[in-house]
């Protein structure tokens, strides 16, 4: 059963026991339960009773970072239950229920999450970077977004040698 809650309405202890029994998963899924719990949108298919994966959108943390209210959106399945088309269920709800309020969306995934990297490809994410261990990607909904993604996509190409020189620069004691 797949359903959707908003901030306020999470089954808090149940998705505590979803992040504990998340297994290999949590090397992939780079959020802890606090940020899950402080999504704007949750959306979560279960089956008696039992979390089998979630997604969502939360905006990203920081005082500044909140003000300019980037969607961030992440979806997990259990190991077990990949495969069944789950992933690709949460992502499309979460465009249903995001659609008409955000222009854009943003993922941001570990390198090495292949089958992520799949799913948001197949979603129409374009990607926007990488860091060490991280690849971020974006989805634009509108024509907004588009322009968006295009800034973004500059700005990501200026900003990311600044910061290896600035950590090359400052670790050096």
């Amino acid at each position: 059963m797949l359903t959707f809650a908003t901030r306020g309405s999470f089954p808090k202890s149940r998705l505590i026991q979803f992040m504990n029994s998340m297994g290999l998963e949590k090397n992939f899924f780079l959020l802890t339960i606090e940020e899950v719990l402080d999504s704007e949108i949750l959306i979560y298919v279960e089956k008696n009773e039992r979390i089998l994966g979630i997604g969502g959108i939360r905006f990203l943390p920081g005082t500044v970072m909140k003000f300019f209210k980037i969607p961030i959106d992440f979806v997990v399945v259990l190991a077990e239950f990949q495969g069944q088309s789950i992933g690709r269920k949460i992502r499309t709800e979460i465009d249903k229920a995001g659609q008409d309020r955000f222009n854009y969306f943003v993922a941001t995934m570990a390198k090495d999450n292949k089958k992520a990297l799949n799913l948001y490809k197949k979603s129409g994410f374009k990607y926007l970077g990488a860091t060490n261990d991280r690849i971020y990607q974006l989805r634009p909904s509108n024509f907004s977004g588009l322009i968006i993604y295009c800034l973004l996509k500059v700005g990501f190409y200026i900003i990311m040698p600044i910061r290896v020189l600035w950590k090359k620069i400052f670790s050096i004691s």
